[in-house]
């Protein structure tokens, strides 16, 4: 007995796409993210930017991994990257640190915005206007004690969705800048909720 063909797309329909996408923080081997992707049922996307071990490229990395955009660089070309490799539009982004400015920025570079936008321990990328937030949810899950990525920043995201007239939703969790199962479990709740 022979084992069925995989079923590819018709010409005309597009594949199926996983609901979510994951965009993995800054300096993270996407590897490492693949298990919390599937616990979120999400798609991951690696960033195009190879840290060597050295961290030769990016300033402020010190092994091997990849990142979105170098510290204090632009999201917008890494919005075009996102853009030219999957959908956005009609999912959930979901972005962990640098992969959360990320996922805030795609609801602001004025293309069709994500259905909804989770940012844990995120912050506004310097060349992202936050004004243009247009997804019309937006969950902000930040540590207290975040020596990272201070959870003012959070607020900032939550405030300026808020004003560009997202319904948003904020929860603090305990666990640095780490994405912990206490912030998996916020995800999936706030997920299965929408």
């Amino acid at each position: 007995m022979s084992s069925p063909s995989p079923q590819l797309p018709s010409p005309g329909r597009p594949p199926v796409l996983a609901p979510a996408l994951f965009l993995h923080g800054h300096d993270v081997d996407p590897a490492s993210v693949l298990a919390l992707a599937v616990a979120l049922g999400s798609e991951v996307l690696a960033g195009p930017l190879v840290v060597g071990a050295s961290g030769e490229g990016l300033d402020g990395l010190d092994g091997p991994g990849r990142a979105w955009f170098e510290v204090g660089g632009a999201a917008g070309p890494a919005c075009a990257f996102v853009r030219a490799s999957t959908a956005v539009a009609g999912r959930v982004i979901i972005g962990y640190s640098q992969g959360a400015a990320l996922a805030f920025a795609l609801a602001c570079d004025g293309s069709e915005p994500p259905a909804a936008v989770v940012c844990v321990a995120g912050f506004v990328a310097d060349d992202v206007d936050p004004s243009r937030f247009a997804a019309p949810r937006l969950l902000v899950v930040h540590s207290d004690d975040d020596a990272v990525v201070d959870p003012f920043y959070g607020g900032l995201l939550a405030r300026h969705a808020a004003l560009a007239g997202a319904s948003v939703a904020q929860v603090s969790y305990d666990g640095g800048h780490s994405w912990t199962d206490a912030a998996t479990a916020i995800v999936r709740a706030w997920l299965a909720a929408v």
